[in-house]
């Protein structure tokens, strides 16, 4: 069994997330040859206030 762990910003619609999942799972496969039936995706959305980066929140940073 693999399990990939996906930690991104929170913004994602649900609608988003199969796609996203699809997509990461076809990819792996693709590269590595893995079965999808043994592929297990887990998307973790967090705020951006909650993730930093040397020391500034990415809430407190100017858009890029």
């Amino acid at each position: 069994m693999l399990i990939i762990r996906i930690e991104m910003f929170e913004g994602r619609t649900i609608d988003d997330k199969p796609r996203i999942i699809k997509d990461i799972t076809e990819g792996f496969c693709h590269a590595t040859g893995a079965i999808p039936e043994t592929v297990q995706v887990a998307l973790q959305d967090i705020s951006k206030e909650d993730w930093e980066r040397g020391g500034i929140a990415f809430a407190d940073r100017p858009p890029t």
